[in-house]
């Protein structure tokens, strides 16, 4: 079972949430990799669970196993728990869970009639914007904090904060898109494969907003694990 997926350092990704070599496995990698070949995918992700199928799967197809890289997971009931809890008090910071009680554009949900994407998260984004006063640097200078959806031109705001974590992770050649990869796959397209939510800051004595950080993230599917999921 494949979804499309996205790297922030290597573009398209083709995950396999299932994949189970067996008595038809040549057929299906060949498929599978010819698929991703044809969708200028950069590498395929396979998902298995016996650690003793991975070991031959990696010496026979030459993949590789990344041990390295810790996955974690939030189930929908920690999902819930974490909403219930009312907003850190930090600086000034308002406490608020309008969201969790239904606020006044909070009625689009995962059982309402499909609705476009951008269009639910601007809603999320609207409600935390709208609880979000001013945050002190530390300085006595007062600054406001924005979130909102990253749109074709951010991409070069996406990759100067992708750019700049590759060079504190001393791997700036391992970055392998560019900005106008960015604007092609998602920021604002009609089929996006990648979404972006945008962390801006203001200082209350300056007009201009600057970008310090983001949310990189991408929906996907899996038939085993509870359906639609949010890789971030």
């Amino acid at each position: 079972q494949c979804s499309f997926g996205y790297s922030t350092w290597k573009g398209r990704v083709l995950n396999l949430n299932t994949f189970i070599p067996g008595a038809y496995e040549e057929i299906a990698m060949r498929c599978i990799i010819k698929t991703a070949e044809v969708l200028g995918c950069s590498r395929i992700v396979f998902q298995m669970t016996d650690k003793d199928i991975v070991k031959s799967f990696c010496t026979k197809h030459h993949a590789e196993d990344l041990s390295g890289w810790l996955t974690l997971q939030m189930s929908k009931d920690a999902m819930t728990s974490f909403l219930a809890t009312k907003v850190a008090s930090g600086g000034n910071m308002k406490e608020s869970n309008r969201l969790e009680e239904g606020g006044a554009d909070s009625n689009i949900s995962a059982e309402s009639s499909p609705v476009p994407f951008p269009d639910v998260v601007n809603t999320v984004l609207s409600e935390m914007n709208s609880t979000t006063a001013c945050k002190d640097d530390g300085n006595d200078k007062k600054q406001i904090m924005k979130l909102r959806l990253a749109q074709r031109e951010d991409a070069a705001s996406i990759f100067k904060l992708v750019n700049g974590l590759a060079v504190y992770e001393k791997a700036a050649n391992e970055v392998a898109v560019t900005s106008e990869i960015y604007k092609r796959d998602g920021c604002g397209t009609d089929h996006p494969i990648f979404h972006c939510i945008l962390v801006e800051l203001q200082d209350t004595n300056c007009d201009q907003l600057r970008v310090v950080g983001m949310g990189f993230f991408y929906l996907g599917y899996g038939v085993c694990n509870g359906g639609k999921y949010l890789y971030l």
